[in-house]
């Protein structure tokens, strides 16, 4: 099932806006102007995961104590405890059998639909 959830104006570039669609809470949030819609909870307690803040994933740099951003890639932190999900896939980053639903997005026009639905479910699951 395809649900139009606004126009691509509707979500700013970077961050994540919370919908609730067909009885489930969302994320649908637009980054290098590629919209992705994730499921609102976090595996670690079942917190609001999409609450957190969209960043550039943070790796170490080339000398003891400096850090470094790996290109462009879009990393969800949770606001509960710090973990840090890859948008695209869900997956957690230090623990990829871990992560939240990602749901399918794309643009229609002007539009942002995502598809719902148990073969439309992607991403891990909890444990």
């Amino acid at each position: 099932m395809s649900v139009e959830v606004g126009s691509l104006e509707d979500f700013d570039e970077g961050r994540i806006k919370i919908l609730k669609i067909k009885g489930r809470e969302i994320g649908v949030v637009v980054w290098g102007g590629i919209p992705y819609a994730l499921r609102n909870t976090c595996p670690h307690q079942a917190g609001p995961v999409c609450a957190g803040v969209i960043t550039r994933k943070l790796i170490a740099g080339p000398h003891v104590g400096e850090i470094d951003v790996k290109g462009d890639d879009p990393v969800l932190v949770c606001p509960w405890h710090g973990w840090e999900f890859d948008v695209r896939s869900g997956r957690l980053l230090s623990d990829g059998s871990l992560g939240i639903k990602t749901y399918p997005v794309h643009i229609d026009g002007d539009r942002v639909v995502v598809t719902l639905g148990r073969e439309a479910d992607g991403g891990p699951t909890a444990r």
